[in-house]
């Protein structure tokens, strides 16, 4: 696991909520409460707490309308693998499974146990999912030219659709990141935050050979 690439890609999700300091404003006492908790954040980020800055910035997005890049949503899927969890807040408790991420150093994780509960059940899946490949249909008209988002792009969005429907939801999930990672769109933070819970459910982020190290070594636990 690269660290130098892990902070990046947090800078990188900082960079785009600092520049929408006007949003954040609406939801401190002050600017100065703001500007302190953004320098928080990128102290963890430098001083290696890298983890508590993602929770950090998790939480922010949980609570704050922000929007981000389609990168950056991406990223915050590959970081929620890495460190097990959304946030540390007891209302996130269900998605909390540090103590089996495979990158847990210090100990030999038991995927046992609690891999065995799904956090998300098959309507919440269905709504994560729908809300990105809506946002990616409404969207589309403002892709560039360069953009090639591989076969036609309606198919792509039906294809999934239709696992959905049928039940094949790893497989709608993974479809749905690999179509996200083409299609350069804006994602709301409750979007982003959503797929967060997504890559914690499947416990994966694509099954290609380049995403290998976010793949956990366990079986799906069953989706109510």
């Amino acid at each position: 696991m690269n660290f130098d690439l892990i902070e990046e890609k947090l800078h990188a999700v900082l960079a785009e909520i600092v520049a929408q300091r006007a949003i954040a404003l609406r939801f401190f006492s002050s600017a100065k409460q703001l500007d302190r908790e953004m320098s928080l954040c990128s102290s963890f980020i430098d001083d290696c707490e890298a983890e508590l800055a993602y929770t950090q910035i998790v939480d922010l997005l949980d609570g704050i309308p922000f929007t981000i890049t389609r990168r950056s949503a991406v990223a915050l899927i590959e970081l929620a693998l890495i460190y097990g969890l959304k946030t540390t807040d007891e209302e996130d408790r269900a998605f909390n499974f540090c103590d089996f991420s495979p990158f847990c150093f210090w100990k030999t994780p038991d995927l046992d146990g609690r891999l065995k509960i799904s956090p998300l059940n098959k309507r919440q899946v269905t709504e994560r999912i729908e809300a990105v490949l809506n946002l990616i249909d409404a969207q589309r008209n403002a892709f560039p030219p360069s953009v090639d988002p591989g076969r036609n792009l309606t198919d792509q969005l039906a294809t999934i659709r239709d696992l959905l429907v049928s039940g094949e939801l790893a497989l709608a999930y993974e479809g749905c990141v690999c179509l996200l990672e083409r299609c350069p769109i804006q994602v709301p933070a409750s979007v982003a935050v959503g797929l967060i819970e997504l890559a914690l459910t499947f416990k994966f982020k694509t099954h290609r050979v380049e995403d290998a190290e976010y793949v956990w070594p366990c079986d799906l636990a069953p989706i109510p």
